[in-house]
């Protein structure tokens, strides 16, 4: 089967592929350890679209809810873990918001690029958990691919524009230094 075979597929690898250049681009350019912790977390989606981890990792969690006659009350379960991981998220997002650097509040562009990815993360636990109600919408298609894939596309681009935006922004920060 080629990877052409499946447009889904094929269009998360390309938007995390794409997101991914892009943060390793604005962290060498900008030399900031921040894109290049988000390139790392792109460069991880990747492989992720070809092999579909996130499937296999559901089907052992409801083989295992199966083994312990907890699969029909799922319901508490999986709503408890998107609390969870919601929480967890929010934590990430406003530790990260009061971290100091040089003594300042980080700059708002990475507000951006922080929820965007948030997001995405959000969108691969809730494959993983499988609300079946969810997994309609996620898995209903336009144009031959899947909704969840736009969303992942949406959310690249996102990132991209927001790196390449602080590239810019450095290279008119350097000229205006001239």
């Amino acid at each position: 089967m080629s990877l052409f075979d499946n447009p889904t597929q094929a269009l998360g690898i390309f938007a995390f592929s794409a997101a991914f250049l892009s943060c390793l681009f604005a962290g060498r350019v900008t030399n900031s350890r921040f894109w290049y912790s988000l390139s790392a977390i792109y460069l991880l989606f990747v492989p992720e679209m070809f092999v579909g981890w996130r499937h296999g990792v559901r089907m052992k969690v409801n083989d295992v809810m199966q083994s312990m006659n907890l699969y029909d009350d799922r319901a508490v379960m999986q709503w408890a873990l998107i609390g969870i991981l919601i929480l967890v998220l929010l934590g990430c997002l406003q530790a990260y918001r009061i971290s100091k650097n040089d003594g300042r509040l980080r700059t708002r562009n990475h507000a951006v690029p922080i929820v965007a990815t948030a997001i995405l993360v959000l969108l691969l636990m809730i494959e993983i958990i499988s609300f079946h109600e969810v997994d309609a919408l996620l898995y209903r298609e336009f144009s031959g691919i899947m909704a969840i894939a736009w969303m992942w596309a949406i959310l690249a681009i996102a990132v991209i524009t927001t790196a390449l935006r602080d590239v810019v922004v450095l290279s008119d920060l350097e000229e205006a230094q001239r």
